[in-house]
């Protein structure tokens, strides 16, 4: 996996322009979802957590995981719609590069 610092990837957000938000049933459809969107020159994706039974937090922890290990140098992957402090730790964990919040959670920033 490569590393980045914080400025790179707010800098590489600002160069691409575009985040693709991707929501899967599957590790292997969001895994096939984001070859799609480096083939398009695009080098970065937020997986959205949306709870449901149709896609649990850990397919999308296990997807971060698995898109970071396989295209690590080639894509810049992190975690949306975080809304408490163990959902941003896991999403650290798993090796999200950036973490997006659609609530206000001091806990959440720190």
């Amino acid at each position: 996996m490569s590393f980045c610092t914080r400025l790179d990837i707010l800098q590489k957000m600002t160069d691409f322009g575009v985040v693709p938000v991707l929501s899967a049933k599957s590790v292997e459809e969001f895994l096939k979802i984001t070859e799609a969107i480096l083939k398009t020159g695009l080098g970065i994706v937020e997986l959205c957590f949306r709870e449901g039974p149709e896609t649990p937090a850990r397919i999308v922890l296990d997807s971060v995981y698995e898109i970071r290990k396989r295209y690590g140098k080639d894509i810049i992957a992190g975690c949306g719609t975080v809304q408490n402090p163990g959902r941003t730790q896991s999403a650290i964990d798993s090796g999200a590069q950036f973490i997006v919040s659609n609530v206000t959670n001091e806990k959440v920033i720190e």
